[in-house]
């Protein structure tokens, strides 16, 4: 499959207050597209020779989808998957929700699966490399730092006992979130649960491999779920949406003699519905909302992360010409199509002094990760 081929449709949950149809109609889309849903977005990767095809079922025609295309296509992906194109810039929960729902997909061992694979493979080498590169020191940009600070923020939760901590699910995103509220654990349990006990109980050793002796204690599985909706202080829901659940949800909640705070990280308000109504309930909206308000992005190291992800993208896509106009010969390498791609706008003599300085500054980087070099 050549880069010029995919085609990724986006579309933001933020334009929408209900689910796009195809999702209402149940069409099938496994055959032919790469489905992924976030907290903030529906994406399919596909091919163009599938256009029509989506196109004649009219599941797409009717929903206000973005295409993108070739190495653009490429490169949103990219972004997507280092984080860049989340609310919360650089955060990492998205790359594991992209990784998760590629297993899923690959499994399925479709011929689309397999045409796709190779870029799925640069995509998430790419995505590494520009994450170590530029995004690995991005302090407090994730999910668990932010419920955490709002917790406190709300809570006035400082020390001493506030209350049972209640997290619902067993996923990616309570395994992001979940690390983060240790500090929160002094005198306060920590009470789990899941629909799914054997993820459940993962999930659970997961935790204990990661915090203290003295606190291992403090983390609980609940076999009820309603006593955690009854009785704890502060909620934090790890799920998606789902109506039905909720609504029991809500109604426990409701029965309470004392309030409570609720954290949905499950979607944005404008989706949440049933929850609105009640007292202390936050949203995706509130996190996004604090990030703003704290200023914690590094502006400069977003910046370059933006430009490396370009700069990677039009690689790609040189790298994937260059692969099909040398059918039964050795493809050039990708520090080859960098050097073509230098020389399209300067001459030889300018790539090599460019050249020769990156490896100098190579090495200078390696001697000093080994302690033998300057800072």
């Amino acid at each position: 499959m050549d880069l010029n081929d995919l085609v990724v449709f986006h579309l933001s949950k933020k334009s929408l207050k209900s689910n796009p149809s195809f999702l209402e109609t149940g069409c099938e889309v496994s055959q032919t597209a790469f489905y992924l849903e976030t907290c903030q977005r529906w994406l399919l990767v596909s091919k163009s020779d599938h256009l029509k095809q989506f196109f004649k079922n009219s599941f797409l025609a009717d929903t206000p989808f973005k295409k993108i295309e070739g190495v653009e296509g490429y490169q949103f992906l990219l972004r997507l998957a280092t984080g860049l194109e989340s609310e919360i810039q650089g955060e990492t929960d998205v790359f594991g929700q992209v990784k998760e729902a590629w297993r899923q997909f690959e499994s399925l061992k479709t011929p689309f699966s397999k045409e796709l694979n190779p870029w799925m493979r640069k995509l998430f080498e790419d995505t590494k490399e520009i994450r170590t590169q530029f995004l690995q020191n991005l302090g407090g940009n994730s999910y668990g730092s932010l419920v955490r600070k709002l917790i406190k923020d709300r809570q006035g939760w400082s020390s001493g006992s506030k209350g049972p901590l209640f997290l619902v699910g067993a996923g990616q995103m309570a395994h992001s979130v979940a690390p983060f509220l240790r500090p929160l654990l002094e005198n306060n349990e920590l009470w789990l649960w899941n629909r799914s006990s054997d993820r459940l109980a993962k999930f659970h050793q997961f935790l204990l491999s990661r915090v203290s002796a003295e606190l291992r204690a403090e983390i609980q599985l609940l076999s009820d779920e309603s006593r955690g909706w009854k009785e704890a202080s502060t909620i934090v829901v790890c799920t998606p949406f789902q109506r039905d659940q909720d609504r029991q949800r809500v109604q426990w909640i409701q029965k309470r003699s004392s309030d409570c705070l609720v954290i949905h990280l499950g979607g944005l308000k404008e989706h949440c519905g049933q929850w609105s109504a009640l007292k202390g309930f936050h949203s995706l909206n509130d996190l996004f909302s604090l990030q703003d308000s704290i200023k914690n992005v590094r502006s400069l190291q977003i910046e370059q992360a933006h430009q490396a992800c370009e700069e990677r993208s039009k690689l790609r896509a040189l790298n994937s010409a260059l692969h099909s106009g040398h059918s039964g010969r050795v493809a050039p390498s990708l520090a080859e199509c960098t050097k073509k791609l230098y020389l399209e706008e300067n001459d030889e003599k300018v790539f090599e002094t460019w050249n020769s300085k990156i490896i100098a500054g190579l090495d200078s980087k390696h001697l000093g990760r080994s302690g033998g070099g300057t800072s």
